[in-house]
């Protein structure tokens, strides 16, 4: 889904990716050094996965989940517009194993979380591309960290 990072020592890449017949977000995880042989995978414990990013850590995956659900039989088409739930989700990388997951309020179910950047203090930033009526004008931008 155009999104990847690599391993702290550069042997992995993990990369954004869907599980179509499912309805669910995927992390596909490939050898860089052996030419990008897919070696396994794990959910991101959402859907449509957009951006990933690694933590300071180099434990820790965050996850924007944009909560749209595509299917390659409809093209472009958005197939879940009243029914989204993005999400931002901190992963152990090693394991797959969930964290932590930060869901938005129901009033804002219609911002599909994309892009992130992590400051200083380990505060993940992100955007949101707004999937509602033009009439509303919510926030583009929230915060998150490990318990917060």
């Amino acid at each position: 889904f155009g999104h990847g990072v690599f391993s702290p020592d550069g042997a992995l890449l993990y990369a954004t990716e869907n599980d179509f017949d499912n309805a669910a977000g995927m992390v596909g995880i490939y050898d860089a050094r052996n030419n990008f042989v897919r070696l396994g995978e794990f959910p991101t414990h959402g859907v449509g996965p957009h951006e990933l990013l690694l933590l300071p850590d180099g434990k820790t995956l965050v996850i924007a989940n944009g909560g749209i659900e595509t299917h390659p039989d409809f093209g472009r088409a958005k197939l879940n517009l009243p029914t989204m739930k993005p999400s931002l989700v901190f992963v152990d990388r090693v394991s797959g194993d969930l964290l932590e997951k930060h869901e938005l309020p129901a009033k804002l179910h219609q911002l599909s979380i994309r892009h992130m950047a992590i400051d200083d203090r380990n505060t993940v930033w992100f955007g949101c591309q707004h999937e509602g009526p033009m009439t509303e004008t919510p926030s583009l931008v929230g915060r998150a960290s490990r318990g917060k």
